[in-house]
């Protein structure tokens, strides 16, 4: 039985170059100045919830936020600095998927029944977030991280990206589908009579 090779074995051995050290240390400079700011910015929404319906939701949607930039920056970062892989998290970004569709709704509701978005209470609000915003991306981090069908990504310091376990299945669903695509538009062109 042979062992898998790691593609990446000579970046992990070779001391720090300075495209690491610029790509690291600008994640990081990056997410320590965005993440005091974004909590800054969470603190006057705070302060300004209970005459400002529409701040409850952009609250939640700023912890998730905060979430990622730490996640995609800060802990990306360190992974670049450290030479390591660290543990990849979908939840986070999952979290930030599923706020943008709530906030819409509440600013639709809030132009097309005003009168009953004023009157929402704080319960009501927070419930929303909490069950669509938070429990709902666990939900389905849950079920769909361990199916056979899902390709796990997870950030690779030595190319700066993600990359994932089995990149054959990905290409392989990119290149059919690319194929469909480009199937229905050659015979659309094919179609067209000269003039």
């Amino acid at each position: 039985m042979t062992t898998p090779v790691d593609p990446f074995a000579h970046w992990y051995s070779s001391p720090l170059e300075g495209g690491d050290w610029m790509v690291g240390g600008s994640l990081i400079v990056l997410s320590l100045f965005f993440v005091p700011l974004y909590i800054l910015v969470i603190f006057v929404f705070i302060g300004a919830e209970k005459e400002v319906i529409g701040f409850r939701y952009l609250i939640s949607m700023g912890v998730a936020d905060i979430l990622c930039m730490i996640q995609y920056s800060f802990i990306n970062g360190v992974a670049i600095l450290s030479k390591s892989r660290l543990f990849y998290i979908d939840y986070t970004w999952f979290a930030c998927c599923f706020h943008l569709p709530l906030i819409a709704w509440s600013r639709l509701l809030a132009v097309f029944s005003p009168h009953s978005f004023r009157l929402q209470s704080r319960r009501t609000s927070y419930s929303l977030c909490l069950l669509i915003g938070w429990i709902s991306p666990l939900i389905l981090e849950c079920a769909t991280h361990f199916q056979p069908f899902i390709t796990t990504f997870y950030f690779e310091p030595a190319i700066y990206g993600l990359a994932n376990d089995n990149f054959a299945k990905v290409a392989i669903f990119i290149l059919m589908r690319h194929r469909i695509i480009l199937r229905g538009t050659s015979n659309r062109f094919m179609n067209v009579k000269r003039k």
